[in-house]
């Protein structure tokens, strides 16, 4: 199991000192809606044999509007992976992060990028996903 500092939930109260954008606060029974490039920062404290795992949801109700969609995951800027999801639901991605991608006691900007946010018909807000879980794994 990570340190707690290198993977984030939702529901902890320091959770939207992470956020850098795209993400509202407050937030909400564990979990957050992101607009359409989440972006965090998260501490890494080893390099070797870490994975980026990201546990969200693709809200049905967009969905239905959407489609499939496709999120690009990047760590400190550099693109680790492009997923295609053809169903709504909850989600689990992980991937393994390159040591070079990381340094050891500074933060890393993780952000994902949906190619086809949804718009809410009620106040025309883009939005991505819901967000529960995102961190560094072993």
């Amino acid at each position: 199991m990570p340190p707690e500092w290198m993977f984030l939930d939702m529901a902890d109260a320091d959770a939207p000192s992470h956020f850098v954008k795209d993400l509202q606060a407050p937030v909400n029974d564990g979990w957050v809606f992101t607009g359409p490039s989440p972006t965090l920062k998260i501490l890494a404290v080893l390099t070797k044999d870490l994975k980026l795992r990201v546990e969200f949801t693709l809200w049905e109700v967009a969905f239905r509007d959407t489609g499939p969609v496709q999120l690009e995951f990047r760590v400190n800027g550099i693109p680790l992976a492009n997923v295609r999801y053809d169903s709504p639901g909850p989600k689990i991605f992980e991937q393994p992060i390159p040591p070079e991608n990381l340094a050891v006691g500074e933060e890393s900007t993780v952000s994902i990028t949906i190619d086809k946010p949804w718009v809410s018909p009620r106040n025309h807000l883009q939005y991505g996903f819901i967000l529960q879980r995102i961190g560094f794994v072993r």
